[in-house]
């Protein structure tokens, strides 16, 4: 049972990141202008890689994930790899992103397709050093449920009602195309 409960959490964590719109613009614009990702108004969007270090402590301590490959496209939809060993499973679906009042963070939904249908709430920041964008990113399965999300007011770690701390908490770094 213990099991099942934790596969849920990480797949609510994992792949339900999504609900909230982008405001990125596609780059197959008639005038073919080149679209410039912006983080404080395209929130999410692009490609993004969690491996070593950057994988949440309870995925490892689980052993649910080694890495994680996470795909949010301008349109409304992800798809999300996770790796465990070698082994992949693919999450699919649509997501909903929305900037919130506190600092930084914008909250998610994910409406998951693949592998189950799920629905997952969370949280996320971006933030830019040099040239490179690092994402925070916390999510929890609502349904069916598998715990309570965190928000923005609670900030990262407050999943659960917080008795995880930051165990749930994934970084990710952005990668360039």
């Amino acid at each position: 049972m213990k099991k099942i409960i934790l596969t849920t959490l990480v797949c609510a964590l994992i792949g339900s990141a999504g609900m909230f719109s982008s405001c990125g613009k596609s780059n197959e614009d008639d005038d073919k202008q080149t679209w410039v990702y912006d983080h404080t108004k395209d929130g999410l969007v692009g490609e993004w890689v969690s491996e070593g270090a950057n994988v949440a402590p309870l995925f490892i301590q689980y052993n649910l994930a080694d890495s994680i490959y996470a795909y949010f496209k301008d349109n409304g939809t992800y798809y999300v790899e996770t790796f465990k060993q070698k082994a992949k499973t693919t999450f699919e679906g649509s997501y909903e992103q929305t900037k919130s009042t506190i600092d930084n963070i914008w909250t998610i939904r994910l409406n998951q397709t693949t592998p189950g249908v799920a629905i997952s709430e969370g949280i996320f920041e971006v933030t830019k050093t040099s040239n490179t964008y690092f994402m925070k990113y916390e999510i929890i399965q609502i349904e069916p449920p598998a715990g309570t999300a965190p928000t923005p007011e609670g900030g990262f770690g407050s999943s659960m009602g917080g008795a995880s701390g930051e165990g749930w908490v994934q970084k990710y770094v952005r990668i360039s195309k």
